[in-house]
């Protein structure tokens, strides 16, 4: 299997777009789209559907996919230790993040660099707003689902799971769903998106299909940590990512519900500008978000 083909599938996926993917690449677009077709027919299945106006991955595809971005970052990662110097993190790491796992994930990794690394100086914007990386300058950001920005690298790290949580306090004066359904009669606190001001639809998988489903309650945020705090002092049920709930779960201030229908909200990524060098700071940083369970 041609190594050099499956990057461009994953380029080309990540990018959703053949023009694009060889503007990145540097190739022509119907150079990328037979490396594609090359690779689809070593391994013998489809792995993209193609119209004039769309891309989408196959089944196959996306399961390839998905294995495919987590190997390539091992891979690049291995190749740059043999061939490239290493150096101690130094000056300044700007990055943002989301707010949810700015709070429960990154600052902590932050810390963890600053301690390590006295010469390294860690600047956080913590927002749910979508900074430019470029216009702003920024060395790396947090991003959630697909990345369709092509002025940027981004190094998936995993996909990011959802679950359904209520505190031991609230379950007990007034039971314990068992569908998604049952939701409907409970106090669902929800999360409203800052920059479109649109509800989160909550998620499930019934049937082996995803379900989004409208539910009501009477309080909404745009805080997943202020959220999560709420939940936690027995005020209704919230759905969250997973990352954000870790801690709560682990000292059993919530529980998880409806288990068996988890979904997953997508995949999370480290981002940083197209053309620069994967420099020693980024490279600490992304070591320490590998190890992360999401």
């Amino acid at each position: 299997m041609d190594l050099n083909a499956v990057r461009i599938f994953v380029k080309t996926t990540e990018l959703r777009s053949f023009t694009k993917a060889a503007a990145v690449l540097k190739m022509t677009q119907s150079g990328v789209s037979r490396a594609v077709t090359r690779l689809e027919s070593d391994l013998g299945v489809k792995l993209m559907n193609r119209t004039t106006r769309s891309l989408s991955l196959t089944p196959d595809g996306q399961a390839f996919f998905d294995r495919c971005s987590l190997l390539l970052t091992e891979f690049d990662d291995a190749e740059y230790q043999l061939t490239e110097q290493q150096e101690q993190p130094t000056g300044v790491l700007k990055i943002s993040s989301p707010v949810g796992f700015g709070r429960f994930v990154l600052l902590p990794i932050l810390t963890l660099l600053a301690k390590k690394y006295p010469n390294l100086i860690v600047e956080a914007s913590i927002t749910d707003r979508m900074v430019d990386l470029v216009a702003e300058g920024f060395d790396a950001a947090i991003r959630i689902g697909t990345i369709p920005d092509s002025r940027i690298v981004a190094r998936r790290l995993n996909i990011v799971r959802l679950v359904t949580i209520a505190s031991p306090t609230y379950l007990e004066r007034f039971g314990t769903p068992k569908t998604p359904d049952d939701l409907l009669q409970h106090n669902c606190l929800n999360y409203r998106f800052p920059r479109t001001g649109r509800l989160y639809e909550w998620r499930f998988i019934e049937n082996g299909r995803e379900r989004k489903l409208a539910v009501s309650g009477n309080i909404l945020l745009d805080s997943s940590d202020g959220l999560l705090d709420l939940v936690v002092q027995g005020h209704g049920i919230v759905q969250t990512q997973r990352f954000i709930a870790t801690q709560a779960l682990a000292n059993k201030q919530v529980v998880p519900i409806l288990e068996e229908y988890d979904a997953e909200r997508g995949p999370i990524s480290l981002i940083y500008p197209q053309g620069r060098h994967l420099s020693s700071k980024i490279r600490a940083l992304q070591n320490e978000l590998l190890k992360v369970d999401f």
